[in-house]
């Protein structure tokens, strides 16, 4: 379970991903995101285990030289963990939305094109 530290961390990249102060780009895994604050990066990821492919959720801080300062690891399946899944998924949720239609925006010319030359 996380702590009640962890929880306002969470809630704090929320409302700073919200208010546009924190901006996320695309992060070097396939479901993976990652924005850098005043003194730390932020890299929130989606991964699938176990036989069930359950959704998991990870959050890791860095440092300014790029240490590893903070990581925690949520799995939907365990029960227990549920109310914490849900609000970590809430910020990978805004996160992946974002930067998403960004990239969904940015594509539009180039698909605009397939299709006409298709079409051609």
């Amino acid at each position: 379970m996380l702590t009640n530290q962890y929880k306002t961390l969470i809630q704090l990249l929320i409302e700073k991903t919200d208010a546009h102060v924190l901006t996320w780009e695309k992060g070097d895994f396939r479901f993976s995101f990652q924005a850098v604050g005043k003194d730390n990066k932020f890299r929130v990821s989606k991964y699938f285990a176990g036989d069930d492919n359950a959704p998991c959720l990870n959050l890791t801080a860095f440092d300014k030289g790029g240490v590893l300062v903070s990581e925690i690891v949520i799995c939907k399946a365990f029960v227990d963990q549920q109310a914490d899944y849900d609000l970590l998924n809430t910020l990978y949720s805004k996160v992946e939305t974002s930067v998403s239609g960004a990239m969904i925006q940015e594509d539009e010319p180039v698909i605009n094109s397939l299709i006409q030359s298709l079409q051609a």
